[in-house]
């Protein structure tokens, strides 16, 4: 994460500079909120192909076998874990991504943009 509280943007150049940099923390951001997203599909997965076999195995659907009860216990618990680890950084990196899209688009604000129209694209003759 990147404290941008210190940054000053004192022109025009300068407010410049810090939307670009800005707009690559948000990029880089994004990623990363993807990324997680992803991770926890898969959590989510092996959560709902564990916990059944887990169950399965522990009322002896399965015979007894101790390696599918391991392995059903590893994938439900390890999903678990990798669930909530990443749904704390998803929620984190989202409030960062907020809060630069919020810095961003005050320092847009405070630009003074002007419009400007092409000639002739008035509709005027």
């Amino acid at each position: 994460m990147y404290d941008d509280t210190d940054a000053a943007a004192d022109g025009p150049d300068d407010a410049a500079v810090e939307i670009a940099r800005l707009e690559d923390q948000i990029e880089r951001l994004a990623d990363t909120a993807e990324g997680c997203r992803k991770y926890m599909l898969a959590a989510k997965v092996a959560i709902g192909a564990g916990l059944p076999i887990l169950l399965g195995s522990f009322f002896g659907l399965f015979g007894g076998n101790a390696v599918l009860f391991l392995g059903a216990l590893a994938a439900t618990i390890g999903g678990i874990v990798v669930l909530g680890s990443n749904a704390t950084t998803h929620r984190q990196t989202i409030a960062a991504v907020a809060a630069a899209e919020t810095r961003r688009d005050a320092l847009i604000d405070g630009m003074a943009l002007r419009l400007v129209s092409r000639p002739g694209a008035d509709g005027g003759g």
